[in-house]
């Protein structure tokens, strides 16, 4: 078999390949000026320092002729680097497993959202819950229902959520929440009294904001 005396990867993985349909005439000071416009460059740029780039030219039989290995290579580097990137935000979506619940643990989680640094509220249908994310525990928030949506409204320090088997829409102290999680160890915790908008019924869908 032959094996090939140069081998040029036009999808890097840390890195990119840049094609150049058009090259000047002082790269190539050895080639006749005639012959330069149906030059052709590939250049690689590697992400990681230590590693040089690479150039390398190709001379086309005749001007149609390069423009279609452009439009070819062109094709091949922007397919290549959208799988890239692709594969690299499925991986950031992927992430890190902070909880992982089984058998009677699993919860049915509609929403969460971050509380603290260490926080992050769970609205399931099995209702409100804490995630520490230091300690990798969950903890049960009683006094309320399935819970939906959650937002939180800072500069009055509640939450904001639907909740329930009415999708009502109510709003709970922030200070209420943290009791509740300090009170955690003891043999019964506080429960939550929420304000409820009584003139709202089946709330599904909100969003909260200054006007």
């Amino acid at each position: 078999s032959v094996k090939p005396l140069e081998e040029f990867d036009l999808c890097l993985s840390d890195g990119e390949v840049v094609v150049h349909g058009a090259v000047g005439a002082s790269e190539l000071p050895n080639t006749a000026k005639s012959d330069v416009p149906y030059v052709l460059k590939l250049e690689s740029r590697c992400h990681t320092p230590c590693w040089p780039g690479q150039s390398i030219y190709f001379m086309a039989p005749s001007f149609p002729d390069k423009q279609r290995w452009v439009a070819v290579m062109e094709s091949v580097v922007v397919t290549g680097r959208a799988s890239r990137e692709k594969a690299e935000a499925d991986a950031k979506l992927l992430g890190n497993s902070l909880l992982k619940l089984e058998g009677d643990d699993r919860l049915d989680i509609n929403c969460t959202l971050p509380l603290t640094d260490q926080i992050v509220l769970v609205g399931s249908e099995e209702g409100l819950y804490a995630l520490n994310v230091i300690k990798n525990s969950l903890t049960h928030i009683p006094g309320l229902g399935s819970v939906f949506q959650i937002h939180i409204i800072k500069d009055q320090e509640k939450l904001l959520m639907i909740v329930g088997d009415e999708r009502a829409l109510c709003l709970v102290e922030i200070k209420r929440v943290k009791q509740s999680l300090a009170q955690s160890h003891l043999p019964s915790q506080s429960e939550l009294a929420p304000y409820i908008f009584e003139t709202v019924k089946g709330c599904h869908l909100f969003a909260a904001g200054r006007v």
